[in-house]
């Protein structure tokens, strides 16, 4: 339990510095746009890849908080030019895939305090229905792939008992 209220935490912050360095509030760091867009990339492709290997949202979670330290870091970076250029693209990219990746998964960050789970109960409850969730389309996969297995055999007894009436 704690470890989830530490990654909410991490998610609510990194979201709430991606969107102060958007606005210009925060123009601190230095934010490397190819690196960062082409990490982006990748943990989108490897993101869907873990959801379609048997729903593996830890994987998946790992993943996405994997690109948050790495856009973290680049937004946190001591930079010692006075002035430097803002990238507000790649992370306004990076803050978009985040939310979009979370609200698909069945919870929603944003801007405003009201909207995070800020209690222990309200974490517990976001928890159990992500887990049940998943377990529900995990049953349901589980049970198409038993149902095509049943046809399957009942097809092999069909063709050997065919066939053992021509012998």
């Amino acid at each position: 339990m704690e470890n989830a209220v530490a990654v909410s935490k991490k998610l609510e912050s990194f979201l709430e510095d991606a969107d102060a360095y958007i606005r210009g509030v925060s123009s601190s760091g230095v934010v490397d746009e190819p690196f960062l867009l082409e990490n982006l990339a990748r943990t989108q492709v490897q993101f869907l890849s873990t959801l379609a290997n048997d729903f593996d949202t830890a994987k998946g979670l790992g993943l996405l908080l994997e690109l948050i330290s790495i856009t973290n870091r680049m937004l946190h970076q001591e930079t010692k030019v006075v002035e430097c250029s803002r990238r507000p693209g790649a992370v306004a990219a990076v803050s978009e895939f985040v939310r979009r990746t979370l609200n698909s998964l069945g919870t929603q960050y944003g801007t405003n305090k009201d909207m995070v789970a800020d209690s222990p109960l309200q974490m517990e409850r976001m928890v159990t229905s992500a887990v049940n969730f998943r377990n529900l389309v995990r049953e349901s996969a589980l049970l198409d792939l038993k149902d095509s297995k049943k046809q399957e055999n009942e097809q092999r007894f069909l063709r050997n008992s065919s066939l053992a009436r021509c012998l």
